[in-house]
């Protein structure tokens, strides 16, 4: 629909002979309802280029603008489009659920989770899971590859920490001070596997119980065993990109946007965590991706400039660009039960596991929670308020729309068509039929602003819009012609629910 208007608006301005990039041309809804369907503040753009006042320009652009689709208004210096009502049917009916070719060609690899394999996944693990999985999706829908990987952080302090603890636990001892405590340690101590891949497998099969699909599980160690990491400090010792300061190997990161430089081989001789991240994403960046995306923690932030840094020293400028390295930080997650906060440390062994999350609340659950809000805000998450089955719970009532056009549907099957010149839209059924018509343009929004939240909101809107459709316009007593035409809109509908839904990785329940 924002296509058809751009393109509405590009020809407008070729017939006014007016110069404009139009890639800055901006389409939106108009903060007033009334005022129509789409607004664009092009005038106010054009307004000092043009010498003119925006009201006035906008006016008489206004006149100019000859559309079929759309009646066509000037308020406050805005142009306003408003879709005809034969316009919108016709463009509503001929929807398609199909996958879009935006980014046809572009090559993504999507890095998420990358837990410590040291103990079970909790909340915060699955709230990346699912902003990664949801953004995944969205980003195929648009046309594009894409890969998940997870780094398994299986070498460094913390694992030779937990294996000092199972062997402090097998052999009756005090658990060392910087040693994991919980019944899970006991457990793992049991067996006769290797207790760090028991964990790494349980992880594993969370994250499929949360609908994560990893193509790559990448392992810290192989960087180790397969000597990645020495060459990549000789080449920067080539490049002239390293000096020794006391007693440790530092990397010039400073010369390429970092606030200081960093230390690449501690005066112990271990390499540091830096070390191998920079092997690790030397790694990705051969392997000739178009844009590497990682999702961290908050707590990541300054990372975010060494990493780039790095990049730019060993494969060039292009990864100055958001564009070719990004990073989303992603803010910690409040697990609560009825207001009052859960507390969380692995060290201590006190915490409610993901598994134990999904057990009580879901999957749906799960995800949509995690998901519905943008990665760097803080969220609280209740779950006694996402077992509820009530309004208040947001996926309970999205599924309860889709679930109320599945019984409509199974006791009454639409006609194919619907003949125009009976068309009479209510204000329900518009608004119903406008708000599911612009799904792509929610879609191709969140995967240009790499951000699931948008199609979370664009989804519970559509619900809602949906339960007032449903209260306001009767389908099984309506006469044989509204019949027909309600029909139609909620069969066209539910199409738009499955495709977001499937996307956001939800499942699309029959009956509840």
């Amino acid at each position: 629909m924002k296509n058809i208007l751009k393109n509405t608006l590009i020809k407008l301005l070729k017939q006014q002979q007016l110069s404009f990039d139009t890639q800055k041309i901006i389409i939106e809804a108009p903060k007033i309802v009334e005022h129509g369907d789409y607004s664009t503040p092009l005038c106010f753009q054009l307004a000092k280029q043009q010498s003119q006042n925006p009201k006035e320009l906008a006016e008489t652009l206004a006149k100019q603008c000859i559309s079929q689709e759309f009646d066509v208004s000037a308020i406050n210096g805005f142009i306003n489009f408003k879709i005809k009502n034969n316009s919108l049917w016709d463009y509503f009916q001929q929807l398609d659920t199909q996958a879009i070719q935006i980014q046809k060609g572009k090559r993504y690899l999507l890095e998420y989770v990358s837990a410590n394999p040291t103990g079970p996944l909790h909340i915060g693990h699955a709230r990346w899971a699912s902003i990664g999985s949801c953004l995944a999706n969205i980003l195929r829908f648009c046309g594009a590859s894409v890969d998940e990987e997870f780094y398994i952080n299986d070498t460094g302090e913390q694992v030779n920490n937990f294996n000092a603890t199972i062997s402090a636990i097998k052999e009756n001892k005090a658990i060392p001070e910087n040693g994991y405590h919980g019944n899970y340690m006991k457990e793992l101590a049991k067996e006769s596997t290797n207790p760090l891949k028991s964990n790494i497998d349980n992880q594993k099969a969370n994250l499929k119980r949360l609908r994560t699909h990893f193509k790559n599980w990448y392992s810290e160690q192989s960087l180790h065993k397969e000597n990645k990491i020495n060459p990549i400090i000789e080449l920067l010792q080539t490049k002239n990109l390293t000096y020794e300061k006391d007693a440790a190997l530092w990397f010039k990161s400073s010369e390429f946007g970092d606030e200081k430089d960093r230390v690449l081989i501690k005066k112990d001789g271990q390499f540091t965590y830096f070390a191998v991240d920079i092997a690790y994403h030397n790694e990705k960046a051969k392997r000739s991706y178009d844009t590497l995306i990682n999702i961290w923690g908050a707590d990541h932030h300054g990372y975010i400039a060494r990493v780039r840094a790095a990049l730019i020293a060993l494969h060039g400028n292009s990864y100055k660009d958001k564009n070719k390295f990004t990073v989303i930080l992603g803010q910690l997650v409040n697990l609560k039960r009825k207001g009052k906060p859960i507390r969380m440390s692995k060290r201590s062994g006190d915490m409610i596991t993901l598994s134990e999350v999904m057990d009580e609340i879901g999957v749906d659950a799960t995800r949509y929670f995690l998901a519905q809000n943008h990665a760097n805000t803080h969220i609280d998450f209740d779950l006694e308020l996402a077992k509820e089955k009530s309004n208040e719970n947001p996926v309970y009532y999205i599924q309860y729309a889709y679930v109320r056009i599945n019984s409509i549907l199974k006791q009454i099957s639409p006609s194919k068509t619907m003949d125009k010149k009976h068309l009479q839209l209510e204000k329900k059924e518009r608004s119903l039929m406008l708000h599911a018509s612009q799904f792509k343009d929610h879609i191709t929004q969140a995967g240009e602003q790499l951000n699931p939240q948008i199609l979370c909101h664009y989804l519970y809107t559509l619900a809602k819009k949906f339960h007032t459709f449903y209260e306001s316009c009767p389908i099984i007593k309506a006469s044989d012609t509204q019949k027909t035409q309600r029909l139609l809109i909620i069969l066209k509908t539910k199409e738009v629910f499955d495709c977001c839904l499937t996307i956001l990785g939800l499942s699309t329940p029959e009956k509840m």
